[in-house]
């Protein structure tokens, strides 16, 4: 997602990529906008020179500061929300709002998920697994709790791989806690490429694919790869 700080006119042609946003701010607003962020810098500075002090007077000045840096966030994100609100975002992918929908309130994670999230359901809108059979987002930090959990012996190991078994593919929801990628579709897809190149795929390749062309992410990619070499699916094959 990018975000221009200046107007200026962005060929549609030339975006390559349905998962590139640009976004294009609308005309207005610069100068107020210049003020804020200097006002915000220096606020910012002369609150660490009392971040450090302990007596009384040096913590009440902080806290003045503090709540002061709040504000002229609040007020500088709002100004932003305006300017790109009165823009427009180009991007191949249908996003289904426009700029005026995206960019409200005051928290601009909410603006880019919300940009984010459209353009990846319009670039992949079909997942090999199933997402609404997910606890939530799964995290980088997740992968290692769901592949230990899936050769755990404790209940508390066993209770993370079935919260995810089901929706990453390697479970059923009637027995969520136990390994079976019997209709695993990541698995699927990976057998037809082993068809394809008589059996033989390079890990560094089965990564890539599942990476970038089914439109998983990273860490999920890695998962699935470390259980392929435990269970020495890559002697899989399907029909």
């Amino acid at each position: 997602i990018v975000l221009l700080q200046r107007r200026r006119r962005v060929p549609l042609e030339s975006i390559q990529d349905s998962r590139i946003a640009v976004c294009v701010p609308g005309s207005g607003l610069a100068r107020p906008r210049s003020g804020l962020a200097k006002d915000l810098a220096t606020v910012r500075e002369t609150r660490s020179v009392y971040s450090t002090g302990r007596d009384l007077s040096a913590r009440t000045i902080e806290t003045y500061l503090t709540s002061q840096e709040e504000k002229l966030q609040d007020q500088l994100a709002s100004e932003e929300a305006m300017r790109y609100a009165s823009g427009s975002i180009c991007t191949p992918s249908d996003l289904g709002k426009s700029a005026k929908e995206i960019f409200t309130g005051t928290e601009p994670t909410v603006w880019l998920e919300d940009v984010a999230a459209r353009m990846l359901s319009w670039a992949d809108p079909d997942l090999p697994l199933s997402p609404t059979m997910l606890p939530g987002v799964v995290a980088e930090g997740d992968v290692e709790r769901i592949y230990s959990g899936m050769f755990s012996n404790r209940t508390e190991g066993r209770a993370v791989f079935g919260e995810y078994g089901p929706g990453l593919g390697l479970s059923k929801a009637q027995s969520r806690s136990t390994f079976d990628p019997s209709e695993c579709r990541i698995f699927q897809l990976i057998g037809t490429e082993l068809v394809q190149d008589h059996g033989e795929l390079p890990w560094a390749r089965i990564h890539h694919m599942l990476a970038h062309a089914t439109g998983i992410t990273q860490p999920l990619a890695t998962l699935y790869c470390w259980r392929l070499s435990t269970t020495e699916i890559l002697r899989w094959s399907w029909s």
